[in-house]
């Protein structure tokens, strides 16, 4: 059911390919709830537990767009719904603001910089951020300098995480249009807020 209220190609706005779409009733390494390496340092004692609060089920669409330079555009969405999704989003949402304006370089010297998105509001309770990753000086030729932006949301009993981002060489990156990405934001809550609707009548 959550597989089939995730957006479909034919309703994203833009050219989209999907590259991934799958119910699963036990996480594996292609199923984290957030990829760890969104969270910057700082959080990472309150952020320890995410995984566990997600639970084992859920449902995830991966789409890829080409931009017209040649540079990826990617987005990955999944939700679930367990018993959790409020401390879920209650420690996730404390993570986001400790990260925010933060600026961390790692032992690679790949750098990130994350910044809370603020007055953009979907669900029964939502945070949203920016995150860029810079590679380090030296391989700026070869590897790509990533704009993340991650949406994560509640609806009821249903969690939403949405990540968004575009690639291309250091200085050149461009993140979409934030009004363009709310809109796909808006789609995805809208679905899974009807779905939690009817589940609950």
């Amino acid at each position: 059911m959550l597989s089939n209220a995730l957006p479909t190609i034919t309703e994203m706005p833009g050219e989209w390919n999907e590259t991934q779409r799958q119910a699963f009733a036990v996480r594996g390494n292609e199923n984290p709830s957030i990829d760890p390496s969104v969270w910057c340092p700082n959080v990472a004692e309150l952020t320890k537990n995410l995984v566990e609060l997600a639970g084992e089920s859920g449902a995830d669409v991966e789409m890829q767009a080409e931009m017209p330079e040649g540079q990826p555009r990617m987005m990955r969405l999944q939700a679930w719904a367990n018993d959790d999704v409020k401390d879920y989003f209650r420690d996730a949402r404390e993570a986001a603001k400790i990260c925010n304006n933060v600026e961390s370089t790692d032992a690679s010297g790949v750098t990130e910089k994350y910044s809370v998105i603020e007055d953009r509001d979907i669900g029964d309770e939502s945070i949203s951020w920016q995150q860029i990753t810079t590679p380090p000086a030296s391989t700026q030729t070869e590897k790509l300098q990533t704009v993340g932006r991650t949406t994560i949301a509640r609806f009821g009993s249903i969690i939403m995480v949405l990540q968004l981002g575009d690639m291309a060489f250091t200085g050149k990156t461009q993140a979409m249009d934030e009004d363009d990405w709310w809109d796909i934001v808006e789609l995805a809550g809208k679905k899974l807020d009807s779905l939690d609707e009817q589940v609950h009548k």
